[in-house]
């Protein structure tokens, strides 16, 4: 019976860990994103086509938040576009949805965390002013999200 020596097994590094977790719960997300749109979506008929009413977008810039950008964006991006492949109205659009839930992901990951540094502040305000500054580019700026920017922008200012 031979001894398997330490050197010749492989233990992973910090670092590799790191990106299978990110991995998985981008994963995580996509099935989340998938499940949201699904089954919690409202269909809207409309004279230029059916539009649904879901939570999908939420989820991918939470997952872009927690995760970072790239993954965050790729793991909502996935889940979404999957879920347009399986309605034969949005078939069509799956490509593009891809690209655009991709882009809105790296767009907050972005904004969060290579511009507010929420990954590393622990100033809760900061970072509550950056997570309200990526949900009103996110949402469109409605009038009671700017009011609520402008609220903490000043709060954050005295």
């Amino acid at each position: 019976m031979s001894q398997i020596s330490s050197s010749a097994v492989h233990k992973p590094t910090a670092n590799q860990n790191d990106k299978v977790v990110k991995v998985v719960f981008a994963g995580i997300f996509a099935a989340l994103t998938y499940v949201v749109f699904t089954f919690l979506s409202i269909p809207i008929p409309t004279p230029g086509g059916q539009v649904s009413v879901h939570l999908g977008n939420a989820f991918v810039v939470l997952g872009a938040l927690l995760l970072g950008g790239a993954y965050g964006g790729v793991g909502g991006a996935l889940g979404l576009t999957i879920a347009d492949l399986f309605v034969p109205a949005y078939l069509p659009e799956a490509p593009i949805t891809f690209v655009i839930k991709l882009l809105l992901g790296l767009i907050v990951g972005l904004a969060a965390h290579k511009i507010g540094h929420i990954t590393t502040e622990t100033d809760t305000k900061k970072v509550q002013l950056w997570d309200l500054f990526s949900r009103t580019g996110r949402t469109g700026p409605s009038m009671r999200s700017l009011i609520r920017c402008c609220a903490i922008f000043i709060r954050f200012l005295f």
